[in-house]
């Protein structure tokens, strides 16, 4: 009975862990791998926000699949970031974002 119970616990705490997760989408302007942060924008023309991104596993879409990005946010495709910034997917627990999914580029339609 006791088994039962703490089980019950256990996921009642993981799903409301789940629930407290956010996705936002937008941009990622700017990445300071040293200091483990990223700005991040949801609207175009804003100034972005900055999020503690220490530990976030970063992943790049290919078509429906994620594959991890290798280095993280000392990639070099941070180095290059454009003034229009990089399209992304993040989740953010806590005010800390623990998932980052940098969108893929869309194919032209033959």
């Amino acid at each position: 009975m006791l088994r039962k119970f703490a089980c019950a616990i256990a996921i009642v705490g993981f799903s409301l862990g789940l629930a407290l997760a956010e996705d936002l989408k937008g941009r990622i302007t700017k990445v300071d791998a040293d200091k483990s942060t990223i700005t991040f924008s949801e609207k175009k023309g804003d100034a972005g926000k900055d999020y503690d991104a220490t530990g976030a596993k970063v992943f790049k879409k290919d078509g429906d699949n994620k594959v991890a990005v290798e280095d993280g946010l000392k990639a070099k495709m941070f180095t290059k970031i454009g003034d229009k910034g990089m399209g992304a997917t993040i989740s953010v627990t806590d005010g800390k974002v623990t998932e980052i999914v940098l969108s893929g580029k869309k194919k032209a339609a033959n």
